[in-house]
């Protein structure tokens, strides 16, 4: 007896990574026990900026020409993808479901890993109409928790559930305070994900504190550490991309994590910061009070370095900070465990 197909399209490590390509990796990974899985991973445009627009547009025509070959060729009973909140991811994402439509009357299951959809769907009359087409026409909507389902549901008849990011359990990785406060961020070097507000934050706590700020993360990291080295920021050390294999262990050797970021959805670095206990100072964007809870102390308005330096001085003064750790720890368990996860995913998928 064959077993049934599912077609997954969207990012995918290595060509890509950052948390959606990761989560969606991670999904595919259970999956794959039980469906033969077909995949058409988006392919990174190359080439001069002034071409990227066009690079892009030939992108996502060659990306159809392929997920409709692959339908037609395989017929899958399931479309696997995600829903970018961008103009143009909107679009794209409305062509593969036309294309899947048009070959196909499998299950659609669209995957929402941001945050910021309700917002995005207000902006006006083209982002409202790709949300509740795409919508609409899919199978079955996939939120992030049960909050954005509801909101979700608000906007749509088509039924959503929840499926909450996991990271892998490290049990033996105890967490305990290093003797040296030890700041670390861990993100790729965008501008969203705040690094700019974080070294404001770090300058103001030099002042009181001999603290270090270690850096890892993708991309280009040069005009941070242009700044670094032109406003003589000192104790801030930019590294690359933290290797995976070592990243729990990199990790319990910091005071804290700090996460300025403008605009999360779920974030992986924070569930893996919940894993071991280090505990978390972040941005109050995205579900992070919900994964943290609601009365976590330690939750700042994005692009405000004071209240950023304000939180990160009073974590530091905590004469008991593993209570807080053990209460993370706690939470990731009862919510966010790759078994709690592995439950909600064959819940959506089952057939």
């Amino acid at each position: 007896m064959r077993r049934a197909r599912l077609l997954f399209c969207g990012e995918l490590p290595p060509a890509s990574v950052n948390g959606v390509a990761i989560s969606s990796s991670r999904i595919l990974l259970v999956l794959g026990a039980r469906f033969d899985i077909i995949r058409v991973e988006e392919k990174r445009s190359l080439g001069r900026p002034r071409f990227s627009s066009l690079l892009k547009i030939f992108r996502v025509v060659f990306e159809g020409v392929e997920l409709s070959f692959k339908v037609m060729r395989w017929r899958p009973e399931i479309f696997y993808t995600t829903f970018p909140t961008s103009v143009f991811g909107g679009v794209k994402c409305l062509f593969f479901i036309i294309l899947f439509r048009l070959f196909s009357n499998g299950r659609i299951l669209l995957h929402v890993h941001r945050g910021d959809l309700i917002s995005f769907h207000k902006r006006g009359r083209l982002p409202s109409f790709l949300v509740e087409t795409c919508f609409d026409w899919s199978s079955t909507i996939l939120s992030l928790s049960r909050q954005q389902s509801l909101a979700y549901s608000s906007i749509t008849s088509t039924p959503v559930l929840s499926i909450a990011n996991s990271v892998d359990d490290c049990p033996s990785m105890a967490w305990r305070p290093p003797a040296v406060p030890r700041l670390i961020f861990l993100s790729n070097y965008l501008p969203g994900k705040g690094l700019d507000t974080l070294l404001d934050a770090f300058k103001e706590i030099r002042r009181d504190w001999q603290v270090e700020l270690h850096c890892y993360g993708g991309g280009d990291a040069s005009r941070y550490a242009a700044r670094v080295e032109a406003e003589s920021i000192h104790g801030v050390t930019i590294h690359g991309v933290l290797d995976e294999k070592d990243k729990y262990e990199v990790l319990k050797g910091f005071s804290l994590m700090v996460l300025p970021s403008y605009n999360e959805g779920q974030p992986l670095v924070v569930l893996e910061a919940m894993a071991i206990g280090l505990p978390v100072v972040s941005s109050d964007v995205g579900l992070i009070s919900e994964m943290v809870g609601e009365d976590y102390p330690y939750l700042v308005a994005p692009r405000d370095s004071k209240a950023m330096a304000n939180a990160i001085r009073s974590y530091l003064a905590l004469s008991n900070p593993e209570v807080l750790s053990k209460r993370l720890i706690t939470r990731f368990h009862d919510l966010y465990s790759p078994e709690s996860q592995k439950i909600c995913i064959w819940e959506a998928f089952g057939i």
